[in-house]
């Protein structure tokens, strides 16, 4: 189902018409994963693990090979690598979007395409890519993307980030992009990794939460309203288990399944029925 913006067809109906309530995208009924960036949707469907892309397209972050923008589900199918061999279109268990670029985990390995203006795709360049390219070495479990900048987790539990850095996002220390994966942290129990526009939340197989990058809205959730250069402990809690990272503000999920938020409010995005930003982790109404 899809609702809202549409001007770059990124709700996949076929159309540019916003829509205020949902409209349902095709008949299939299968499928398993959806990611939405700033202006484009990806998808995974199909016994099979298909990618579907749709929406904005103008940086090649489809990853159809073109820069034209689809108003309908795309399937996409990587080159063959080699001459002789098969093209692949299956395979695919995970997806996310960036502001204006796109990242996915086939069989383990890591692609990323679209927009590279500050090394979010991981290449060692800020040359963009309008069809996936492997990043890195294989055994990827996780994977996630901000504006500019992106982040995952290999199988061992080490976290990676890699782009954009004038907010510290990508927690060492410094102020420039990263254009290749950068350990973030020696220790090897990451289990989940969330990208906002320009800060991240991380949590631990301890239950710990942790975050660093932009912090002027309180999406830390420290209370002190400063960015951080390296991840960093937010709180004592050892009871997190779901994370998720908007553009300026946060979610956490406990081990009772109470919902907390924090960071900016300003159009209501906490939910508690005011304006007024939230500078440490709250629990939700």
């Amino acid at each position: 189902m899809g609702l809202g913006l549409n001007q770059n067809g990124q709700l996949g109906d076929g159309t540019k018409i916003n829509r205020a309530t949902p409209v349902r995208i095709g008949t299939a009924t299968d499928w398993t994963y959806v990611a939405a960036g700033q202006a484009h949707t990806l998808a995974i469907g199909g016994k099979t693990g298909l990618l579907w892309a749709w929406g904005r397209n103008a940086d090649g972050q489809l990853g159809d090979n073109t820069t034209v923008d689809r108003l309908v589900p795309t399937k996409i199918i990587l080159p063959a690598p080699a001459a002789g061999g098969t093209a692949i279109s299956a395979g695919w268990t995970t997806v996310a979007a960036g502001a204006n670029h796109s990242l996915g985990l086939l069989s383990g390995s890591l692609y990323t395409w679209g927009n590279n203006l500050r090394g979010q795709l991981g290449n060692a360049s800020t040359v963009g890519s309008p069809t996936p390219i492997p990043i890195g070495t294989s055994n990827w479990v996780a994977v996630t993307g901000g504006a500019l900048h992106s982040a995952g987790i290999r199988s061992d539990g080490a976290l990676f980030t890699w782009g954009d850095n004038s907010n510290g996002q990508i927690g060492n220390s410094g102020a420039q992009p990263v254009l290749a994966p950068f350990q973030a942290s020696i220790t090897l129990n990451w289990l989940g990794v969330a990208a906002g526009a320009n800060h991240m939340l991380a949590l631990r197989a301890d239950g710990t939460l942790w975050a660093w990058g932009a912090n002027g809205d309180g999406q830390l959730g420290d209370g002190l309203g400063q960015d951080l250069g390296a991840p960093t402990q937010i709180g004592l809690s050892t009871n997190w288990v779901g994370i998720a990272a908007g553009l300026n503000h946060s979610f956490g999920r406990q081990t009772d399944n109470s919902l907390w938020g924090w960071g900016r409010n300003a159009e209501g995005q906490q939910g508690n029925g005011n304006t007024t930003y939230v500078a440490q982790p709250t629990q939700m109404p």
